[in-house]
């Protein structure tokens, strides 16, 4: 059994939203893009951070 929503599809869906701000806003892609991916490859690496914390670093 599968699951309803996959790490996959938050990542898809956390890619859409940048995209969609750097659009509306007029913000240079590779900026945006850039602070994504960074945000994720931190949270990817990092050890022993509260889920909290993980949810902070994508917000901030």
């Amino acid at each position: 059994m599968s699951e309803p929503v996959s790490s996959a599809t938050v990542l898809a869906g956390g890619l859409m939203g940048a995209s969609v701000f750097g659009l509306a806003t007029g913000t240079d892609y590779g900026v945006v893009f850039g602070a994504f991916a960074g945000a994720v490859f931190y949270v990817a690496t990092a050890t022993n951070i509260g889920r909290i914390r993980l949810v902070a670093y994508f917000i901030t």
